[in-house]
């Protein structure tokens, strides 16, 4: 997966870092991962530094969708 997750539960946050090609998939297997990880609430840090990004206008219009949904339900933690 062009998205590797580290988890800190200690520190309650998590670090994505995405290299070479990463599409719309990637990006909503990466918000599954934080889901079954119980990482949602966790602090975020997401480095697309090294990604070379293949998403839509409407794929962001979708993950913000997304990120509200979580936000609704508490589980959204910081961001």
């Amino acid at each position: 997966m062009p998205i590797e997750l580290t988890l800190f539960s200690n520190l309650r946050l998590a670090i994505a870092e995405a290299k070479g090609r990463v599409d719309r998939n990637d990006v909503l297997r990466y918000f599954a991962e934080l889901r079954d990880a119980g990482a949602g609430s966790f602090g975020k840090l997401f480095d697309l530094s090294q990604a070379e990004l293949e998403v839509t206008p409407r794929d962001v219009n979708d993950f913000i969708a997304h990120v509200q949904a979580l936000i609704h339900t508490g589980q959204a933690g910081p961001i």
